[in-house]
């Protein structure tokens, strides 16, 4: 599914709204003192005219700095570091239409081979590309009453699958999410960017500030891909050996109400979203991706779907299992 919200404006005000007294205040800056006279402001309302709080698309709030001895987490890889990540999914879902449930479907199940390599370095930023090795999905086809899961290949994802750039904390930024032009199909893209964000966001975002043992730091972050919402991560710092680290993960992911496309599905509107998960990672700070990580998510979602025509409520239960390792 595919968030889609059409934006319109139109320009009500015109020459009405102040242009008299613009030209007035600068009568020999020609049009060009007009224009800049009624530079835009970032985030403002042409009819109000006050401007928007500006949310950034990611925060982190230290909470807790736990105890000592204590230092400050940064990232070491260098230019030419390469490092094979392997992970694991399985996924289950239990579909209601109608307040009447369905069907509870396993799939699909994915295992994928990548690797992450480190394009460049500066004392700031690393710049990152994440390339697919190998892979394969365990999907559902036929009809309801006899449908069969069977293993498809994911060797048409082979190669570049998206770039990434990431401060010396772990804040990172994705690029454009272009693929290949034959894999245009709804479901592979979407398969696509299930494999790239999972590699992506396993990287963890570390505090400014010194931390020790114990520490707890929060991380804020826009998500808009399938659906539009906030996602907070809580980390608590466990232990810490020399350049490794062990952190235990609490994600929350909270969707307010909206419309999604019916070309790609059944659903076509959200009335509320949440998803819930755990997880621990042990992160090698002389690398980016971690070395081991797994989380449990359960995720809850009331909407409504058009079937045959018809217009149902549709409540979707989904529990979704990640593990990995990266060496």
């Amino acid at each position: 599914m595919t968030a889609a919200l059409a934006l319109g404006g139109a320009a009500l005000c015109g020459c009405a709204c102040g242009g008299q007294d613009a030209a007035q205040a600068a009568p020999d800056a020609g049009i060009a003192g007009l224009a800049q006279s009624r530079a835009p402001v970032p985030g403002a309302s042409r009819l109000i005219g006050e401007p928007a709080p500006v949310r950034p698309a990611l925060t982190l709030e230290l909470i807790d700095a736990g105890g000592e001895p204590r230092r400050r987490l940064r990232y070491a890889a260098v230019a030419g570091r390469r490092q094979r990540v392997h992970f694991k999914s399985t996924l289950t879902t239990a579909v209601a239409f109608g307040g009447k449930r369905q069907s509870r479907e396993r799939g699909p199940d994915t295992e994928a081979w990548l690797e992450i390599e480190v394009v460049a370095a500066s004392p700031e930023r690393l710049d990152c590309q994440v390339h697919f090795v190998r892979g394969e999905s365990m999907v559902r086809e036929g009809t309801e009453a006899f449908a069969d899961l069977h293993r498809r290949s994911l060797e048409w994802l082979r190669g570049p699958l998206v770039r990434f750039s990431a401060d010396r904390r772990g804040v990172t930024e994705v690029s454009p999410f272009e693929l290949r032009p034959e894999l245009g199909h709804d479901t592979d893209v979407d398969l696509a960017w299930v494999i790239a964000s999972t590699a992506v966001r396993a990287v963890i975002a570390l505090p400014d500030e010194p931390v020790g043992p114990g520490a707890h730091w929060r991380i804020d972050e826009e998500e808009h891909r399938t659906v539009s919402g906030r996602r907070t991560t809580d980390v608590e710092l466990r232990a810490v050996r020399g350049r490794r680290v062990e952190l235990a993960l609490s994600r929350g992911f909270v969707v307010p109400p909206q419309l999604v496309g019916v070309q790609r599905t059944y659903l076509v509107g959200v009335s509320t979203m949440k998803a819930v998960s755990h997880g621990r990672a042990l992160v090698d700070l002389d690398r980016l991706h971690p070395l081991e990580w797994q989380v449990e998510t359960e995720a809850t979602l009331d909407g409504e779907g058009q079937i045959l025509g018809e217009r149902l409520s549709t409540s979707d239960v989904w529990s979704i299992s990640e593990s990995g390792s990266g060496r």
